[in-house]
């Protein structure tokens, strides 16, 4: 039943994605949808436990990393045009060790302007980030505070 209901939605937002209700699209989206579900279970989601999953957590999430999304896309955009830009590598730890929250984090990283996962190991992540020349961006006030987000404690 829960496959079934992945279904519909991934199915939702294949169609929201292409608007296009042409039978062809529509083959094309469910063998799409079905096949996602399925590399998704064989390969990334090591234990299957509810408790990894808060329901409300992971559909307000969306809505916290827009916020960021603009907020940094202002961040960006001043530093480009007054050309002070710099660009650092650092590698971040996180603590939640839900396999789903993790991805779901480091491509939040990786959505945001002025950002980039680009490793993971284990719980720890490698990011590029442009800051100003002579500061050093507090990127992990962001990062904490998207775990604690998804996260319950």
């Amino acid at each position: 039943m829960k496959k079934l209901i992945r279904l519909l939605i991934y199915f939702v937002i294949w169609l929201i994605l292409t608007a296009s209700f042409e039978l062809f699209s529509l083959i094309v989206g469910l063998i799409v949808s079905a096949t996602t579900i399925y590399l998704i279970d064989r390969f990334f989601v090591e234990e299957k436990k509810e408790s990894d999953y808060n329901i409300f957590r992971l559909v307000m999430f969306p809505f916290y990393a827009l916020y960021l999304i603009f907020k940094s896309s202002f961040d960006v955009v001043k530093l480009i045009i007054f050309n002070k830009t710099k660009v650092r590598y650092k590698k971040i730890d996180v603590s939640t060790k839900s396999m789903v929250n993790q991805n779901i984090i480091a491509n939040t990283i990786t959505l945001t302007p002025g950002t980039m996962t680009v490793s993971k190991e284990n719980r720890r992540f490698g990011v590029y980030y442009l800051t100003k020349m002579n500061q050093d961006q507090d990127i992990f006030s962001d990062i904490k505070s998207m775990e604690e987000r998804l996260e319950e404690k």
